[in-house]
């Protein structure tokens, strides 16, 4: 772990130093009440999946314990930032009754899968007094909240909270529970307006009680852990590291101190909170290795805690603009035909007016509309882009379903792009895979032995559990080997689109803040050799490219120095993991499942007619080079054969639906 939690102990009331305060040998922790299923899902509550334009805003919960039911609850509670939720708090509300005078320690336990682009922070009042907790999530698995759990920063967090005895009262009492965004600057003012990037989805919530045990008004827990934010001044490159105060009391006049590698920094308390916790950043200089350091609590009393930092890693990541390429999905063919060649206008203008910004098609079918329908001095200019590297043009014609596709159809799938390549002096050195889960054993051998060496590919992952349980995202990247022996350089990403998942659209700041370290969490561990990571594609498919994908970069760039932001196109990151790493990556053999081939079956008829057609167009290959050679003046229709062959490649497209 790049990252350590630095010290996290239990303090007695008179203790100067750490002490660990066990739990008793016998617990007689009751639960009083509880909204939901701790199951990290949402899918028990009323409204699980948000606000939008043609979702009517619920009013804020009041939930009634003892009276109400789970789907009295909403599921998702907006930020204060959240514009499509009216920039401001929204209160949700637990009144509850206790029968008797508050006795023994009460817990209340929060659920949270918190994987909106802007997380926000935790308010907690109880009957007018309050409290701040600040979410630090871990990354998910689960497929609780089907269908959005592709998400690369998808994750989860169980808060438990031990409430103030103060706080609580005979009869009923007022649980208000509030999103508060920091900053607070509303969504609106980023120039996203009616984009909704803030919140939380709620798994369960509980309040319990242990009559054995009592609350430590003195305790506190206390932590210090270097952050991947790193920061260039005047005197030379500083780390943020984090420190996270818990109280279980007001401090009128407190403070804490981080001392390490001779570096002392300091900051007071708010004296507002009855209790929760209070956050610092301070800026230590660079350091290698582990040190040794010491974090002082001033809180009517002297506590010390002593560290140990590790300095996070330093990261490079790749952002690969792009979007997915669904033929007929979304809209009309002819439609779609149109909206991919207008995306490499809009790449080709936005890398005139931003010189660093990138973008990789998704298939060469994009740049086939283009050069049939544009002017020749359009065509020139797209083709000079990809010459230069700016723009990247994949080897496969479209995203195929690779365990339906014949061998054959696989190998034709690569011909359009290879006659470009010749005639155009472009690359011809990659191929992805979008959306589709479907990774035929074969493929490496496919398009190792065109001569492609490289292969990106996301996967809509609630479509792929053996992809998602195998983890293959944090397997990447690796050496893929075919049947033959032959391989290509793997990187496999957790879904499509995650500019957009992950930092909203256009991008906001903060969101980028929030989510990078949720994100690297997946990569952030000692076997993972490579200081760079690719985040695959900025937005969803057949759409015209949002102009902030090419400016958010260079603004995170000004502010922090590590994570670096970099634009890049597919074959640019595989070449840099290959040049630098490619000597000691793994290699794995075996195939990545036909998932989301069921859909084939939705149309068995024409699948039978589709099957012929290949028997069909491989004797007319055969007759036609016989004949041509007994008689060189007689040629097949070229153009006829052509389209014979685009037609069974486009029938093993992935546009399917399984129903």
């Amino acid at each position: 772990m790049q990252q350590r939690l630095a010290a996290l102990s239990l303090f007695s009331a008179l203790a100067c130093t750490a002490v660990i305060i066990a739990p008793p040998a016998f617990c007689q922790e009751r639960t009083l009440w509880q909204i939901g299923r701790f199951d990290q899902s949402s899918e028990e509550f009323g409204i699980s999946f948000g606000f939008g334009p043609s979702t009517s805003m619920p009013a804020d919960p009041v939930y009634r314990v003892g009276r109400s039911t789970d789907k009295d609850w909403v599921g998702f509670q907006p930020g204060s930032a959240n514009a499509l939720a009216g920039s401001r708090g929204h209160p949700f509300t637990v009144m509850f009754p206790l029968a008797t005078a508050p006795r023994g320690l009460y817990t209340l336990t929060i659920g949270v899968l918190p994987y909106m682009p802007r997380r926000p922070d935790l308010r907690v009042e109880i009957n007018g007094k309050y409290g701040i907790y600040y979410l630090r999530p871990k990354i998910s698995y689960d497929l609780g909240n089907f269908p959005v759990a592709f998400i690369p920063q998808y994750s989860y967090q169980k808060l438990e909270i031990e409430v103030p005895t103060d706080a609580l009262k005979r009869g009923e009492n007022k649980l208000v529970i509030t999103c508060v965004d920091d900053p607070p600057t509303p969504e609106s003012s980023y120039g996203t307006v009616g984009v909704g990037i803030s919140g939380i989805f709620y798994d369960a919530l509980s309040f319990s009680v242990d009559p054995s045990r009592h609350l430590l008004q003195a305790e506190i827990r206390a932590s210090a852990t270097p952050t991947i934010f790193y920061r260039t001044t005047p005197d030379g490159l500083v780390e943020d590291v984090e420190s996270i105060i818990r109280l279980n009391r007001r401090v009128p006049d407190g403070e804490v101190q981080l001392d390490v590698n001779g570096q002392h920094r300091s900051a007071k308390f708010s004296p507002t909170p009855d209790f929760g916790e209070q956050k610092f950043e301070f800026e230590i200089p660079e350091w290698h290795g582990a040190a040794t350091g010491r974090l002082r609590v001033r809180a009517g009393g002297v506590r010390d805690f002593q560290l140990s930092l590790e300095p996070a890693r330093k990261w490079t990541i790749f952002v690969v603009p792009h979007t997915h390429l669904d033929v007929g999905y979304t809209d009309y063919q002819g439609k779609v035909a149109e909206v991919q060649p207008r995306v490499l206008d809009q790449a080709a203008d936005l890398i005139r007016r931003y010189p660093d910004f990138r973008f990789s098609m998704d298939a060469s079918w994009n740049l086939e509309q283009l050069l049939q329908t544009r002017s020749k001095e359009k065509r020139d200019e797209i083709l000079n882009l990809i010459r230069e590297g700016k723009i990247a043009m994949p080897a496969e014609y479209c995203n195929l379903l690779t365990g339906y596709a014949s061998l054959e159809t696989l190998f034709r799938s690569l011909y359009f792009s290879k006659s470009v390549a010749r005639s155009a002096g472009v690359p011809f050195d990659y191929s992805n895979i979008t959306d589709v889960p479907s990774y035929t054993g074969s493929y490496p051998s496919v398009l190792a032995s065109a001569g492609v060496r490289y292969f990106v590919a996301a996967g809509n992952n609630w479509r792929a559990p053996f992809i998602l349980r195998g983890k293959e995202n944090e397997e990447s990247p690796f050496w893929w080997e075919g049947p033959d022996g032959q391989k290509v350089l793997f990187w496999y990403s957790r879904h499509y689109m995650q500019v957009q998942s992950l930092f909203g659209l256009p991008p906001v700041q903060s969101a980028v803040r929030d989510s990078l370290p949720v994100f690297l969490q997946a990569y952030d561990r000692p076997d993972y050799k490579p200081e760079v990571v690719l985040i695959y594609g900025t937005q969803v498919e057949n759409t015209d490219l949002v102009s902030g994908t090419a400016t958010f970069v260079q603004v995170w760039d000004q502010q922090y120095t590590f994570p670096k932001l970099k634009y890049s196109t597919f074959p640019e990151f595989c070449k840099y993991v290959d040049e630098h790493y490619g000597k000691d990556l793994a290699t794995y053999k075996g195939d990545g499942g036909p998932y989301w081939e069921d859909g084939v079956g939705s149309d068995a008829y024409y699948v039978s007619e589709d099957r012929a057609n290949e028997d069909r167009a491989l004797s007319a290959d055969i007759l036609s080079s016989v004949t041509h050679s007994l008689d060189p003046d007689l040629n097949p229709p070229k153009e006829l054969e052509l389209d014979i062959w685009r037609n069974i490649i486009l029938f093993a497209e992935h546009t399917w639906t399984s129903w």
